[in-house]
């Protein structure tokens, strides 16, 4: 018997208190603020409304925090991935519940049998990164064919040494077949 694929997937949030909703209409500093008091804040309308509130928040770090040296990068970053983390999307019936959002096919394959959970934007925008790999398939050059990565499968991005190495092989007169 097969044993059943565990897949490393992003674990839906139990919220215990009630997230502050952001949208066009919310301050942009009073959301930040409580994002640094540690408090969820959900994006209930567009998914846009995600994607600014990050742009917002680099923007926030960036006047907070220097980021020239590399600890000082490594503190943007850490402090970027804690905020950002605790911004919220809401899945109803394997669906984003925001206007304007992606189809992410992921959801209902990753959890069938959950039809209504929060996960954070950047869960969601890597989920989303994830299933137009899969959908569209990833060209390496060498094979001449696309793969089609399944969602926490790690895939090169960068191919050179793959060009370089079939160059090589072409060129190659040795001794071909392993003992």
């Amino acid at each position: 018997m097969i044993a059943p694929i565990d897949v490393n997937k992003p674990e839906p949030l139990a919220i215990s208190e009630s997230p502050r909703v952001f949208n066009r209409r919310t301050k942009v500093s009073a959301t930040i603020n409580a994002l640094e008091q540690g408090k969820w804040v959900w994006v209930n309308e567009f998914y846009n409304d995600g994607v600014f509130l990050l742009k917002e928040l680099h923007k926030h770090l960036d006047q907070k925090l220097p980021n020239k040296s590399f600890a000082e990068q490594q503190a943007y970053r850490s402090e970027y991935h804690r905020l950002s983390n605790l911004i919220l999307l809401e899945v109803v019936e394997h669906k984003l519940e925001v206007k304007k959002s992606p189809k992410i096919g992921w959801l209902k394959k990753l959890y069938p049998d959950n039809n209504r959970f929060f996960l954070t934007f950047p869960q969601i925008q890597g989920m989303n990164s994830s299933w137009q790999w899969y959908v569209r398939g990833v060209t390496l050059p060498v094979l001449r064919n696309k793969l089609h990565p399944y969602y926490g499968t790690y895939f090169p991005t960068r191919f050179e040494h793959l060009v370089l190495f079939e160059n090589w092989l072409k060129r190659y007169e040795g001794p071909k077949n392993l003992p």
